[in-house]
C-alpha cells in the first residue's frame, strides 16, 4: 500500500508537527471570543484580522495531505480524509481524555464556556451592575482551589472589554472546587463607569463564554 516511505514519512511529521503546535492544553489554542473563524480546529482569524501562523499551519496539513496520496498506491481519499479528520479532533480527544482521567489540580478543571454568561446592565447615572455565571468542572478527586481573571478582548465589542476590564480591576476571584465538583461560579459587581465610555453609553448587555485565565495554588495556570 505504501509505494514512497519518504513522503510516508514526511507527511506523518508535518501531521504531527501542527497536532503539537496546536495542541490544546493547558491554553486553549481557539477562544471563542476571540478568534473568528476556524479552519480544522485551527483559528485563522480574529477581529483584528488574518493569523497568518494559522494559515501557516494549514499549508502544512495540505502539504501533508499531498505526501500521503503521493506516498499511497491506494485507499488515497479514504486515508486523506481519515488523516484530516484525525488532525482535527485528536489533539482535543487527548487533552479531554487527560484533563478527565489523570490530570490534578487546575489541569483538571474544564470551563463549560457555553454554559457560561455575563450581563451588565445600567441605568441613569446609577453605578454599573454586572453578573457572571461561569460553568466550571473538577474532574479529579481532589478539592482545587485557583484565582480568576478575564481575558480582556471580546470579538472586538470595545463595550465587552470594558466590562471585562473593570471586573479585573475588582478581581482576581477566588474560586475552591471540591473533588468531582460541577458548580456554576458566580460574581457579581456594582461599579462606576463614565458615561463617556462605550459601557456606559451602551447602558447593558449580555456576551456568552468570555475568556479566563485561571492561577492554581501551585501556580499553574490555564487559559480558556
Amino acid at each position: 500500500m505504501i509505494i514512497h516511505k519518504g513522503y510516508f514519512i514526511a507527511s506523518l511529521s508535518l501531521f504531527f508537527v501542527v497536532m503539537a503546535l496546536n495542541f490544546p492544553f493547558p491554553h486553549a489554542t481557539y477562544q471563542r471570543g476571540v478568534h473568528s473563524a476556524v479552519v480544522l480546529g485551527i483559528p485563522v482569524s480574529t477581529t483584528d484580522g488574518i493569523m497568518w501562523l494559522g494559515w501557516l499551519y494549514i499549508t502544512m496539513i495540505a502539504a501533508a495531505v499531498v505526501l500521503l496520496v503521493k506516498a499511497l498506491d491506494k485507499y488515497k481519499l479514504r486515508l486523506s480524509l481519515l488523516s484530516l479528520l484525525l488532525v482535527n479532533a485528536l489533539p482535543i480527544a487527548t487533552a479531554s481524555a487527560y484533563e478527565r482521567t489523570i490530570a490534578s489540580g487546575v489541569y483538571a478543571v474544564s470551563y463549560e464556556s457555553g454554559e457560561s454568561v455575563c450581563e451588565f446592565n445600567r441605568t441613569g447615572n446609577e453605578p454599573m451592575k454586572v453578573e457572571c455565571e461561569l460553568m466550571f468542572t473538577n474532574h479529579s478527586n481532589e478539592a482545587v482551589f485557583f484565582t480568576l481573571s478575564f481575558m480582556e478582548r471580546y470579538s472586538g465589542y470595545k463595550e465587552f472589554n470594558e466590562v471585562l476590564s473593570l471586573l479585573n480591576e475588582n478581581g482576581p476571584y477566588e474560586v475552591s472546587l471540591r473533588g468531582s465538583e460541577r458548580k456554576v461560579v458566580s460574581i457579581s459587581k456594582e461599579m462606576n463607569v463614565s458615561t463617556t465610555s462605550s459601557a456606559g453609553r451602551f447602558g447593558g448587555g449580555s456576551f456568552n463564554g468570555p475568556n479566563l485565565k485561571i492561577e492554581g495554588d501551585d501556580g499553574k495556570t490555564r487559559t480558556y
